[in-house]
């Protein structure tokens, strides 16, 4: 899996997230105990093989992350 920078990264409540890799690793951590979308966006960021799916993998994260309270906005 080729990894890309996430930049700006994305703060959630416990991690700062600066690529693709980590953000694959940190969704990895609810697989098991969630839902389908949770599995497939897992999925999605460990197959990110270019700049333009990667920004797709991350703006989905940021959504993901945004339904369960887990990202820290900036103000």
């Amino acid at each position: 899996m080729p990894d890309f920078a996430i930049n700006p990264p994305i703060h959630t409540t416990e991690h700062i997230l600066r690529s693709t890799e980590q953000a694959a690793a940190f969704v990895r951590q609810f697989e098991t105990v969630t839902s389908i979308e949770t599995r497939q966006l897992g999925r999605m960021l460990k197959d990110v093989n270019s700049e333009g799916e990667a920004q797709l993998a991350v703006r989905a994260l940021k959504s993901w992350l945004k339904k369960r309270g887990l990202l820290l906005e900036a103000k």
